[in-house]
């Protein structure tokens, strides 16, 4: 798993591997926090990977944050734009 020294979820850099750097993994296969090794997605900040936990690891919750702060007006604009992706996803 070469990240380039990047977090893949926000980009920066990782910096040295310490109490800020933390290993992500998926919580459907293993639910504590430990992982089996086989469900490791990357090695990220422990901020972002709070974030992840906060909003239980549901790409919808981080679709419809990102739709509210590029400034969809209203919680229907930001489902129609979820809807679109979803159907563009599936061609």
């Amino acid at each position: 798993m070469d990240q380039g020294g990047l977090c893949p979820a926000c980009g920066e850099h990782l910096g040295k591997f310490d109490k800020d750097v933390v290993i992500d993994h998926d919580h459907s296969c293993c639910p504590k926090r430990t992982s089996c090794g086989e469900c490791v997605r990357g090695i990220l900040h422990r901020r972002c990977n709070s974030v992840i936990g906060y909003l239980g690891d549901d790409p919808d919750k981080f679709e419809r944050i990102a739709a509210y702060l590029r400034g969809a007006e209203t919680a229907f604009e930001i489902y129609r734009v979820l809807l679109l992706r979803r159907s563009l996803s599936s061609l």
